[in-house]
């Protein structure tokens, strides 16, 4: 599914077609990851709590049954679960963010089973750097500069399902494309003729305007 060079697809088209075991393509930047660490890095524990929040519910769809018990545990605020699972969460994490709760919730949300996991590349990337500032207090910016490096040569080539913008997926080929094209800051033609040469045995132009 090919969309919009500047933006992403509606998060609801998003959610169907992760749903379909698509994947959604992300900047070699890891754009959604890079706007956390850096909020992480200089924001208020509320700031970082709220950033926090909104990462995960851009990462993740299906939170809705699990916003206020997230939002509320990332701020340090008391309550009283009535899952086991959550009342675990609230004994071990009672100071609101910390490193440790993030990764803990990242590994909370990807369990669940009626949550689904969007930008799984953030996601992973994330973990990582978690992991490493838990266990040596390196700095995020610092963590996020080398787990970028490591990653912007991986091949996105043996992706089967994909969603993403001509941007990302210029000099990819798949057996079946699919555009979708609408408004007036879809693209230009250039960026229409990248789109149309994805696909080697079908193309699916489906025009919105």
């Amino acid at each position: 599914m090919i969309g919009a060079k500047s933006h992403r697809l509606s998060a609801g088209l998003e959610t169907i077609l992760v749903k379909e075991k698509f994947r959604i393509l992300e900047t070699n930047e890891l754009k959604d990851l890079r706007e956390l660490i850096e909020k992480l890095t200089i924001g208020t524990i509320q700031g970082k709590a709220e950033a926090a929040l909104a990462f995960l519910k851009t990462a993740f769809s299906g939170l809705d049954r699990n916003q206020n018990f997230i939002e509320k545990i990332l701020k340090g605020e008391s309550q009283r679960p009535s899952q086991a699972d959550r009342r675990t969460f609230c004994t071990k994490h009672t100071q609101g963010f910390t490193p440790a709760l993030m990764l803990d919730l990242l590994e909370y949300t990807e369990n669940s089973t009626d949550i689904h996991c969007k930008l799984r590349e953030s996601v992973s990337a994330l973990k990582c750097i978690l992991d490493q500032t838990i266990e040596n207090n390196e700095p995020l910016k610092t963590l996020y500069a080398t787990e970028i490096a490591k990653r912007k040569h991986l091949s996105r080539s043996n992706v089967f399902r994909c969603v993403g913008s001509t941007l990302l997926l210029k000099g990819l080929e798949f057996d079946h494309a699919v555009i979708l094209r609408g408004g007036r800051n879809w693209g230009t033609n250039k960026d229409l003729y990248v789109a149309l040469t994805r696909g080697a045995k079908s193309v699916t132009l489906i025009d919105t305007n």
